[in-house]
């Protein structure tokens, strides 16, 4: 994104429903969510399996890109053959073909 502002709005609409347990209808922003400051990492325990850390970083030069990256600790041996991770629903949806709001 090209601001904070639009990365943290883009992380309402595409990531936060899902960290809040996958609610089609959570629009996200009825909760206030606390992003990180440059420099420090969020923990968040989002069930008893996964946990996700979240920085104020993207590995690109401030000039070009300002956002987040989501660091996915998830427990494998508690996703079943037919349950999909976190981390693989999260990418899938900031990058389906129809989520022209997507980031990515």
């Amino acid at each position: 994104c090209s601001s904070l502002k639009d990365a943290q709005t883009s992380f309402h609409k595409n990531i936060l429903h899902l960290l809040m347990g996958g609610d089609d209808t959570y629009s996200g922003e009825e909760v206030e969510f606390d992003f990180p400051e440059d420099g420090t990492c969020h923990h968040y325990r989002v069930s008893e399996t996964t946990d996700v850390y979240v920085m104020q970083h993207t590995f690109l030069s401030r000039e070009i890109c300002r956002g987040y990256t989501l660091v996915f600790q998830e427990d494998g041996s508690a996703t079943t053959s037919s349950a999909t991770s976190l981390a693989s629903q999260i990418w899938d949806n900031l990058t389906r073909e129809n989520n022209m709001e997507g980031p990515v």
